[in-house]
């Protein structure tokens, strides 16, 4: 390995993370708050909010169901999507608490869900979903490779790898609408057409069969039907305000889907932050939320630039990383970290290591946990961010272990 190693942490043992925040004075803390409640009450038919890592995006967005809710909207007409199954739990957690805290109990009733979910809720109320013998599930990755992948493997009588690439393949069109999209890389040799038919005749039966459905397919025969005019899931759900969190990590599918539903009459709010998207190989794409203003030109822009999570030095050493290497089309930033001015002001500390070796990386990263933990930090307040596990994750996992750190 030739490795390069930025290990970025808050060094300040004493006081804890949490009387970092307790610095902040009540005038940022308003600033900050009047920035998310103009995005979250903004009542243009369309609504983009820009905002970086721990700037107040889900807040803003359970400010978002609160304000509706306050508005007279029925709980029920609410829809927020974010991209896993855990993400969106997660957000259901915080819009119900959040709610219920200001006064708002009804939030319990707003849908939240994932946007495969959303598709699937939609097939059913339009009774499409009649060639499966009980109600489909959508299969997790667990499930997708261990059973589907596997199932196929053995009928084909092919390897496990190849079998991955010919699913994958067809995945990439579901979520894409194209074979051979950007971000797709064909296996060498390339899938047959013979290959392709296999699949087809072996996927059709069996997911009809267990009443299943894999991830990308469910969005697509969505957006079929609702291209054809014989879908409006606004109609079918009574789905009147749509709020799709990490808009960034939605693929061309996702966002047609998304596209067509607006097109029928939903009121659109949308938040993300194109710099952090990051499944590519899932074919999201950041153009979607970069061209959001030109699909949508009198929609309403926000911006949140008061990041209450990281410290000056940790804050500028990401923005000058991703600065000097930027995405096609980047939506400019300027966020600032409100601890720069924070009573006491915080900076933090930041170190650059540059390591000749993956071994040695590994050992310093290992040594560096062990002398923090020596010092009074909590374990789980470190985090080890690596760009490969199956490649990083073997030395760094035994550097730890020799090293005696709990991980």
């Amino acid at each position: 390995l030739s490795a390069v190693c930025i290990w970025a942490c808050i060094i300040g043992i004493r006081p804890p993370y949490n009387s970092y925040r307790d610095s902040l004075t009540q005038a940022q803390i308003q600033t900050a708050e009047r920035a998310q409640h103009n995005a979250a009450h903004d009542s243009t038919s369309q609504v983009r909010l820009i905002a970086g890592p721990g700037t107040g995006k889900s807040y803003a967005i359970e400010e978002r169901v609160c304000w509706l809710l306050s508005q007279g909207i029925v709980p029920e007409e609410i829809c927020a999507i974010s991209f896993t199954r855990a993400s969106a739990r997660d957000l259901r957690n915080r819009i119900q608490s959040y709610c219920t805290r200001s006064g708002q109990p009804t939030a319990t009733r707003v849908r939240v869900s994932t946007l495969h979910s959303l598709a699937l809720r939609t097939l059913r109320a339009a009774g499409l979903l009649t060639a499966y013998p009980s109600d489909p599930l959508v299969m997790d990755s667990w499930e997708v490779e261990t059973v589907f992948d596997g199932e196929f493997r053995h009928v084909q009588r092919i390897g496990s790898t190849r079998c991955q690439d010919i699913r994958r393949e067809h995945e990439a069109f579901w979520s894409t609408g194209q074979w051979g999209p950007p971000n797709y890389i064909p296996p060498n040799p390339p899938i047959s057409a013979v290959e392709r038919t296999r699949f087809q005749a072996f996927h059709g039966p069996r997911t009809q069969t267990y009443s299943c459905v894999l991830p990308g397919e469910i969005v697509r025969q969505c957006v079929g039907h609702m291209r054809a005019g014989t879908l409006d899931p606004v109609a079918l759900l009574n789905l009147r305000q749509l709020i799709v969190d990490e808009y960034q990590d939605l693929n061309p599918m996702d966002l047609e889907f998304v596209d067509l539903v607006a097109a029928r009459g939903a009121i659109l709010f949308v938040a993300g932050d194109d710099d952090q998207s990051i499944y590519s190989f899932r074919y999201a794409s950041p153009q979607g939320i970069q061209s959001f203003t030109i699909r949508y030109p009198t929609c309403g822009q926000h911006s949140l630039t008061a990041c209450f999570r990281c410290t000056p030095l940790i804050l500028t050493s990401g923005q000058s990383l991703i600065g000097t290497n930027p995405g096609p089309n980047r939506i400019p930033k300027n966020h600032t970290s409100l601890y720069a001015a924070s009573n006491p002001p915080v900076q933090g500390i930041t170190h650059f290591w540059n390591f000749p070796s993956g071994v040695s990386e590994a050992r310093g990263v290992a040594e560096s946990c062990r002398d923090l933990i020596q010092a009074g930090m909590n374990p789980r307040d470190i985090l080890i961010l690596i760009s490969n596990r199956r490649t990083l994750w073997p030395a760094l996992s035994t550097e730890l272990q020799t090293a005696a750190v709990p991980f």
